[in-house]
């Protein structure tokens, strides 16, 4: 019976107490009543015995007999010490359980939720969503040769990061370029290879020839939302936004002016002011 006692977990263990506890509140009167604990002899014998042996007898007769008047006590206290501590032991099990089924249910939620490569019709919707902010920011004419100005500069601009990414990495992450979780999309995923580091989500943003302020802002609140939704539903992440500026029609002084530290933000964002005559020779860590 000792044998079943759980010494794995405090709540088993109080279960598993309690339990042997309410058995042996039955199983003790029964053993009793069975049991003649050979004090029954017959008059003639106990007369025989020596002194000594007659007194052991009597001894013996009488706590017995003690015992019996308080075996039903001890059985109704063994029952109730069991019960509670099987009650207790039960409880906190199943608040436990609870706990670790729900975070099941949230890893199995997790698995469902696929990370998937965006297509090229996708990836070309997204570039031109991209590009009609800035055209309508800018205030753009929005000629066919503008536009493809603006979209070779702005692929230009992606693909040189991406590329830099790919040079420096030293099997630290898997590069993922516009990844899609859902309907949340993502210009590059650096997926970690360990426990080590956390992963990282890439955010590119191109400005041709002026930044509003609160449309940036705007923009890096987005991302901090997209940064959580990930951290949510996969595993921690932490944002790299890329601020990439035509230096020949944004001067520095304007980007100075610019406050991005009063933005009240979730994630840990990395924000990085790139000019554009610069982003070839800018250097890249990991």
């Amino acid at each position: 019976m000792f044998n079943k006692i759980e010494f794995s977990d405090i709540n088993r263990y109080f279960a598993s107490i309690g339990t042997i506890l309410i058995a042996l509140a039955f199983l003790l009167p029964y053993f009793y009543l069975k049991e003649s604990f050979g004090i029954i002899v017959s008059e003639n014998d106990y007369k025989s015995y020596t002194k000594i042996s007659q007194e052991i007898i009597s001894d013996k007769q009488s706590n017995i007999l003690f015992f019996q008047n308080i075996i039903v006590y001890i059985s109704g206290g063994l029952f109730i010490i069991g019960l509670s501590l099987t009650i207790i032991g039960i409880r906190r099990w199943n608040k436990r359980q609870m706990k670790i089924d729900e975070k099941f249910d949230k890893e199995l939620e997790k698995l469902k939720i696929e990370i998937t490569q965006m297509s090229p019709a996708e990836k070309e919707e997204k570039i031109n969503s991209e590009i009609q902010e800035i055209v309508n920011s800018e205030e753009l004419t929005q000629s066919g040769l503008i536009l493809d100005n603006i979209r070779n500069e702005y692929r230009l601009v992606e693909d040189t990061i991406l590329n830099k990414y790919n040079k420096i990495n030293q099997n630290k992450f898997i590069i993922y370029p516009n990844v899609r979780l859902k309907h949340t999309e993502y210009d590059i995923l650096l997926k970690s290879n360990s426990n080590e580091y956390i992963d990282e989500l890439v955010e590119i943003r191109f400005y041709k020839n002026r930044i509003i302020p609160n449309l940036l802002y705007d923009n890096i609140k987005k991302f901090d939302y997209r940064i959580q939704y990930y951290s949510n539903n996969v595993r921690d992440a932490k944002g790299i936004l890329f601020l990439v500026y035509d230096d020949k029609n944004i001067s520095k002084i304007k980007i100075d002016k610019i406050d991005l530290k009063s933005i009240d933000l979730i994630s840990d964002i990395d924000i990085k002011w790139i000019k554009l005559s610069e982003l070839q020779s800018f250097k890249l860590s990991i």
